[in-house]
């Protein structure tokens, strides 16, 4: 037997089979990427394409017979006579900067102590200083020395971004630094369109995303995505598109268009 043909045949036999598998992943990509709505065909596609790529998909997807448009957004400046109580109450902690962001430096040891459930904590601060907004939670990280609170504004029962109120406590150097920038809602008059499947956006998003990633979340959000380079604080105005909002496990955040 000539073991140099069988290896070759073998190599030629792998490549066939890797040429195929990548041309099935294409083909249901430019099928998801072409369609308006998601026909029970392409959704029985769905999960094959998140196999071949390795993705699980652990949040429950499902059609919405809905329209959306773009907004007009602004981030407006900010004074002391926007939250007159915390400017009381923590004058030597509280800041504006650019005109934009509030910023609010406060020692762990004078607001909670050991035991002090944070969630709470949030939540009473949220309501004290800040009770005339809506904001939804984005999401919850810690670690050790570390908790992350983000929240971002509503606008119609959906969140609002990019905008932001973060809370930051800080273990490590007994910290707490919460941080809000304002956004704004203008122009609402542009043509309603139809919502895309969100079985269309995951398989969208998951072209981007590495392998073994878990999908845990799938939103509509007005997403408005800053220029690289660019800063939110020195923007005047921008667009927010209706958008598919897609979280990962890992806490990955991935943005798809939800009009055509």
């Amino acid at each position: 037997m000539n073991w140099n043909k069988v290896k070759t045949y073998l190599i030629v036999s792998l490549l066939f089979v890797n040429i195929l598998f990548v041309a099935s992943i294409s083909l249901d990509f430019y099928r998801y990427r072409n369609s308006s709505r998601t026909s029970p065909e392409l959704e029985q596609h769905l999960q094959a394409y998140l196999n071949r790529k390795q993705i699980v998909l652990k949040a429950s997807l499902e059609e919405f017979n809905d329209t959306m448009a773009p907004i007009d957004i602004s981030y407006p400046k900010l004074s002391e006579e926007n939250y007159p109580k915390l400017f009381e109450d923590y004058p030597m902690y509280t800041k504006i900067h650019q005109n934009k962001k509030l910023s609010i430096n406060l020692p762990l040891a004078m607001v909670i102590k050991k035991d002090d459930n944070l969630d709470t904590y949030v939540r009473q601060f949220n309501m004290t200083y800040f009770g005339s907004e809506a904001f939804l939670l984005k999401f919850k990280k810690e670690d050790n020395l570390n908790t992350w609170y983000y929240f971002t504004p509503v606008y119609r029962e959906k969140p609002l971004e990019e905008a932001f109120l973060i809370y930051h406590f800080d273990r490590k150097n007994q910290n707490l630094n919460i941080q809000k920038i304002n956004i704004a809602v203008g122009n609402t008059v542009y043509e309603q369109k139809e919502i895309s499947s969100p079985f269309k956006a995951v398989a969208l998003s998951a072209s981007r995303m590495p392998t073994h990633s878990v999908i845990t979340d799938v939103e509509l959000v007005y997403y408005y995505a800053p220029q690289k380079n660019s800063n939110i604080i020195t923007t005047e105005t921008a667009r927010a598109m209706p958008s598919w909002r897609i979280r990962t496990e890992g806490g990955d955040f991935y943005y798809i268009s939800a009009i055509e």
